[in-house]
């Protein structure tokens, strides 16, 4: 799934998730560069003893729908 398009968003799931995380913290790592989040998600794969090549393959899928979608709001502020 590309969660970087707008109809993967269930904005109901969304709400029902936050409410069940209760006092958790809630972190969104805003201002990081794609390719050093790209790098850190695979090393801690690799560290997981996990195949980083699902991150890898998914990272190119859904390059083009961030940029269609995500960058454009982005640049907004």
């Amino acid at each position: 799934m590309d969660f970087s398009a707008p109809a993967a968003l269930d904005p109901l799931r969304i709400k029902d998730a936050l409410n069940a995380a209760g006092d958790a913290s809630l972190v969104i790592a805003e201002g990081v560069p794609a390719d050093l989040r790209l790098v850190r998600k695979t090393l801690r794969k690799v560290e997981e003893g996990k195949d980083p090549s699902t991150t890898l393959r998914g990272y190119d899928r859904n390059r083009a729908t961030f940029e269609r979608y995500v960058r454009p709001v982005r640049e907004l502020y």
